[in-house]
């Protein structure tokens, strides 16, 4: 599973286990919805660090800052040369904006994307309150 699958997949779950049992309903408008805080995202995707990504890419910590979902990610450093931060988070982002993760910043949940290279510190990534292609 790619980046982005594994991502939309996570918070799908996420979702799921923070909504109630209750009968079927009609599926309320996108302003309706109820959707989990970044903490409870942040509590129930923790459970499954650390996260094997492809290319050696690593999830190593899921957590939240308020309203911000944080993803600690850690790139090998061979896969960085030649790129950038931003190159090592599209897949993440691209998980988000793609799916039914984008609901995130309908909540006013922002996303950030924290890179570690080869181990070491992670470096703050930009935040992310919506989707690029949102209008």
């Amino acid at each position: 599973m790619n980046g982005t699958g594994l991502a939309l997949t996570l918070f799908a779950f996420a979702a799921a286990a923070q909504a109630p049992a209750q009968p079927p309903q009609p599926p309320p408008s996108a302003g309706q919805a109820e959707l989990p805080t970044a903490a409870q995202i942040a509590e129930t995707l923790q459970q499954h660090i650390p996260i094997d990504l492809p290319h050696g890419v690593r999830a190593t910590r899921i957590a939240s800052e308020g309203d911000t979902l944080v993803w600690t990610i850690d790139v090998p450093a061979a896969m960085m040369e030649g790129h950038n931060v931003a190159d090592a988070t599209a897949p993440l982002r691209a998980g988000f904006c793609s799916g039914p993760g984008a609901a995130i910043f309908l909540r006013g949940i922002s996303l950030r994307i924290d890179v570690g290279v080869g181990g070491g510190p992670p470096a703050r990534g930009e935040l992310i309150t919506s989707c690029p292609d949102a209008k």
